[in-house]
């Protein structure tokens, strides 16, 4: 593989070989196994379990939502002046 770095890294990198007594693909390699082993981790099992139940539960919800608009005598206008109202 090979991998081209901007100018201002590789130098960087090449101070600390220098600096370190290491020579540079051990100090790349360090940086890249510290980089992935820093590199959190989003979800666990349990965490993505535990949002998939709020999901389906979420989606019971909405079933059982109506989507007709009740008979109230308001027109669909008058349910958004009153559901948006515009205080300001």
């Amino acid at each position: 593989m090979i991998i081209y770095l901007d100018p201002k890294y590789e130098q960087q990198i090449e101070s600390l070989a220098a600096a370190t007594g290491k020579t540079v693909d051990e100090v790349f390699e360090e940086l890249v196994k510290r980089a992935l082993s820093e590199t959190p981790r989003k979800y666990s099992a349990a965490v993505a379990e535990n949002q998939r139940r709020a999901i389906e539960a979420l989606l019971v919800e909405l079933d059982a939502l109506s989507d007709e608009s009740p008979d109230d005598g308001f027109d669909a206008s008058q349910h958004d002046k009153a559901i948006y109202r515009r205080d300001w």
